[in-house]
């Protein structure tokens, strides 16, 4: 949110590795750092910035100094970094069902998704495995 008016972090769809909860705390910080780059980007950091997340653990991380794994400690650091550059920034947490874009961004990825799958000709699907 920029001077009260939502704006969208892209979706903040990346690549994951490790358990599923480890999945969605690394998407959670790709998100998070693609969000800050477009403050940046859009020259708004000098705005007053607000981002909402329903992820505890990212949350915790960077509002309340709670430990960090050694996987998320570079994204970690690289959100410390990137918030360091913009005059007023909060980080809100929310409950997970008051989180609609993450719903849409989720929607919107499963559907393009489906769609790929639908378009690729049968010798395709069979090789991807």
């Amino acid at each position: 949110m920029r001077d009260g008016v939502p704006i969208d972090a892209n979706g903040g769809l990346s690549p994951t590795r490790g358990s599923s909860k480890a999945r969605i705390d690394f998407a959670e910080y790709h998100a998070l750092i693609n969000g800050l780059k477009g403050i940046k980007t859009r020259a708004w950091d000098q705005d007053v910035v607000t981002f909402y997340t329903d992820n505890e653990i990212v949350y915790g991380q960077i509002t309340e100094s709670k430990k960090t794994s050694e996987e998320l400690l570079p994204l970690y650091k690289k959100v410390l970094e990137l918030i360091d550059e913009i005059k007023t920034f909060r980080l809100v947490r929310i409950s997970r069902n008051d989180n609609k874009v993450a719903d849409r961004i989720t929607e919107g990825a499963f559907k393009a998704a489906a769609l790929a799958k639908e378009t690729k000709p049968d010798n395709e699907l069979s090789q991807a495995g």
